[in-house]
């Protein structure tokens, strides 16, 4: 097997180990094996509905589809570039409300789109010849602002314009948002977060770390030994993705269990957007997927799944109401999109963390709160974080975890260190990071403070 060390994954996070191919591959669609399409939201189904007819020339499609991107509409997150796009696209082959559109898009700059007072007197010209009413009082008001040359120019885009060759096909009717079709575009667009999925895991010593859909992951899941049963935790990443996480994964899998992480960022036009409750229905169709796929893995406990989640993806772990989880935990998020009781949930947040704006008096409704002293947004460098955490899952799962850590306890390793501070690659145990740190600048006659904790495992003290 091409494995490295857990221990080494926190040093390089991400990269492949020696010699792996970087290959990516093709996952079997779970539509061929009927798929249950009960994961599917019916924002998604509208979503795929819109795309199959816009991608097909629908110019009416197009035209939603541009509204959906300008303002959050039909499960769509705002997405400037994406609405300027499909607004034009109609506009060229002649949709008169898209046309009308596409003046303001030139008009004020919009997206990729660049301000043209010419182009938008085109637009607004073309549209007021096809009946809609505002297009000449545009027009006309934009003209005011115009010298007689851009003016000129922009009569001759008028008369040099014809509409794109490509038809303008009505397909509104012509298939339901339920049809296999339909169902089955949707679960391939959730299925992109699955295979683009971090997977971490450790069998006997050797680690493995890497994405779902390449090909060295593929290979060693399909060598973990006949029997084996990794309790499961599925991770749900904040607004801006995946990435600090990595350290916390490193050590779930040394403690035994096997992480699966999606990557929302793997939808069609995903952008990222911190409107954590216009993201909830996607998110939590991303959580109903993950587990039903992570439940046809026959190394996967599915007696001992965990969902875990921070910041956008604390909220959706909250607010979810699915069974199937012996419990949840989630960090930098103030509830208030609701705590469910499908499961037990502990809470993790820093007492000074200025993201949670509102306050997290909603927070306190989890069977588990602890809120520590502190700014950071991301909780889990804080010694007091750890501990609560490795209580609640040993709790939940019946896995004496402080042992499993006892047992690979190693010395934290200094990375540098002078009298003003030091810098030291953690082992499993944060204490024992803290502690290191706190007798270094002892020696100085100094307090130590963390500064920095980044992934990888690499944590910044200064010596105050």
């Amino acid at each position: 097997m091409k494995r490295f060390a857990i221990g080494a994954a926190l040093v390089i996070g991400l990269a492949l180990p020696s010699g792996a191919p970087a290959s990516e591959v093709s996952l079997p669609s779970p539509v061929e094996t009927g798929f249950p399409a009960t994961v599917i939201s019916t924002k998604s189904l509208i979503r795929a509905r819109l795309l199959w007819r816009a991608e097909r020339d629908d110019c009416s499609a197009q035209f939603v589809l541009g509204g959906a991107n300008e303002n959050g509409w039909y499960g769509f997150l705002k997405n400037h570039n994406a609405a300027g796009e499909w607004y034009v696209k109609a506009a060229r082959k002649g949709y008169a409300k898209a046309q009308y559109k596409a003046g303001f898009m030139y008009e004020h700059g919009f997206g990729t789109i660049p301000q043209s007072m010419s182009e938008a007197y085109m637009w607004f010209t073309l549209a007021a010849a096809q009946g809609i009413k505002w297009g000449a009082e545009m027009r006309n008001e934009i003209a005011k602002s115009m010298t007689p040359e851009q003016i000129a120019e922009a009569e001759m885009l008028v008369e040099a314009w014809e509409p794109d060759p490509a038809s303008c096909e009505k397909l509104a009717l012509s298939i339901p948002a339920n049809s296999p079709l339909i169902v089955a575009a949707a679960i391939k667009e959730v299925q992109r977060t699955w295979d683009r999925a971090v997977v971490v895991f450790e069998i006997d010593g050797a680690g493995t770390h890497g994405r779902m859909n390449r090909q060295y992951v593929q290979e060693e899941m399909a060598q973990i030994p006949p029997g084996t049963k990794l309790p499961t935790i599925i991770f749900i990443h904040g607004c801006k993705g995946l990435g600090i996480e990595t350290i916390l994964f490193g050590k779930l899998a040394r403690w035994g269990f096997a992480v699966f992480a999606p990557d929302s960022f793997a939808r069609t036009g995903r952008v990222s957007s911190c409107n954590s409750g216009t993201a909830q229905p996607f998110r939590h169709e991303e959580i109903r997927y993950a587990v039903a796929r992570a439940r046809m893995l026959p190394w996967v406990d599915a007696d001992n799944l965990i969902l875990l989640g921070h910041s956008e993806g604390g909220y959706s772990v909250t607010s979810f109401g699915g069974d199937g989880f012996k419990a949840r935990v989630a960090s930098g998020t103030d509830c208030w999109l609701g705590v469910s009781d499908s499961s037990p949930l502990l809470v993790v947040n820093s007492s000074e963390d200025k993201l949670l704006k509102w306050g997290d008096d909603w927070c306190r409704k989890a069977d588990e709160y602890v809120r520590l002293p502190g700014p950071n947004h991301w909780p889990w460098s804080y010694p007091d974080a750890e501990k609560a955490l490795v209580g609640f899952l040993t709790q939940h799962t019946g896995r004496d975890i402080f042992g499993v850590i006892a047992g690979l306890s190693v010395p934290p390793e200094v990375v540098a260190k002078s009298d003003d501070g030091i810098s030291l690659r953690g082992p499993d145990s944060v204490q024992d990071v803290y502690d290191v740190a706190k007798a270094h600048c002892e020696t100085f006659g100094k307090a130590s403070s963390l500064t920095e904790s980044i992934a990888f495992g690499v944590y910044t003290f200064s010596c105050e």
